[in-house]
C-alpha cells in the first residue's frame, strides 16, 4: 500500500487504511523515524542502499525505526556493512545451567 504520511507517496508494508482517505500507519501513527547515523557511515564510507530521500529527512525502507536495528549491534539488512563470519559469535551461559552441567559431568 502507498504511504503518504511522508510528504511523497512511497510503497511501504506498514501503511494501512486509515480516516478520511489518508493512510495511516500501523506501526506508529506519526509514521516512520528518521535514519541514524550508523545508516550514513559503513565500510569504505558508503551508506546503506535501503535509504529513501523524502522531502522532509531520509528513511528506511525496510524498517520504520531504525534505531532499534542497530541496538544490538548491526542492522540485520545493512549493506554497506560487511559482517565477518568466520569468527564464531561468543553465547551467553546460564551460571546455573553451566554448573548442573558440570555437576553431571557433562
Amino acid at each position: 500500500m502507498l504511504c503518504t504520511i511522508l510528504e511523497k507517496e512511497i510503497e511501504c508494508f506498514f501503511a494501512t487504511k486509515g480516516e478520511n482517505g489518508k493512510n495511516g500507519c500501523s506501526y506508529d501513527e506519526s509514521g516512520c523515524i528518521p535514519i541514524v547515523d550508523e545508516c550514513l557511515k559503513g565500510d569504505d564510507d558508503k551508506a546503506c542502499e535501503n535509504i529513501v530521500d523524502m522531502p522532509n529527512g531520509k528513511y528506511c525502507t525496510k524498517f520504520p525505526n531504525p534505531e532499534s536495528r542497530w541496538e544490538r549491534g548491526h542492522c540485520p539488512v545493512a549493506t554497506h556493512v560487511k559482517v565477518d563470519f568466520s569468527t564464531p559469535i561468543e553465547k551467553k551461559l546460564n551460571p546455573l545451567k553451566a554448573s548442573k552441567r558440570a555437576a553431571k559431568g557433562g
